[in-house]
Formats: structure tokens, C-alpha cells, sequence
């Protein structure tokens, strides 16, 4: 679960009491998403593939993030675009530090 998240515009009270918080950019006019997860390494297998089912609110936040990808003309480290929601959770994945 993510410990911090910083979204802009979008605070609620629901976020607020589980320690997420908002920040705005300023000359920014679409919403930017900063993330904090705590990540652990294993020794363990890790799967190469999933299939997953999204509910609504989920479908529409991926579709808003690849919209916004898309729209910067993102760019998967095999140099593809990222053209769909797929490679859109990809980019992610990549870009985690």
C-alpha cells in the first residue's frame, strides 16, 4: 500500500485520514502523481504475467494515467510508445526508483 501520494487538486477526506496528501504545481494544468511504496527484494519467483480485473474507480485512474503518458508521448525502454493502458502500467514499472 502506498505510504504517501501526492496529487494535485484531488485531497479528500478519505485520503486525508489515511496519510496521503495533495500537492499543487504551480504553471501545471494537468494533475501530477507522485507515489511512495515501500518496495522489498526477495530471493523468491516473481511472476512474468497477470490478469487482473479493475473496478471502476481503478479503470478510470489507469486510463487517466495513460491519457497522460500518451499525451507526453511517453516512451517504454524498448522505445515504444506508450499507446494503451498495458504499456501505460509498464511505464510505471520501469520508472520505479
Amino acid at each position: 500500500m502506498a505510504s504517501g501520494t501526492a496529487v494535485k487538486n484531488t485531497a479528500s477526506a478519505a485520503t486525508a485520514s489515511q496519510g496521503l496528501q495533495t500537492s499543487a504545481t504551480e504553471g501545471e494544468t494537468e494533475p501530477v502523481l507522485t507515489v511512495t511504496v515501500p518496495m522489498k527484494r526477495t530471493n523468491g519467483y516473481a511472476a512474468t504475467r497477470i490478469d487482473l480485473t479493475l473496478n471502476p474507480e481503478q479503470a478510470q485512474k489507469l486510463r487517466d494515467v495513460f491519457n497522460g503518458l500518451n499525451a507526453k508521448h511517453a516512451v517504454l525502454k524498448n522505445g515504444r510508445h506508450v499507446d494503451t493502458a498495458r504499456e501505460a502500467l509498464l511505464y510505471l514499472l520501469e520508472n520505479l526508483k
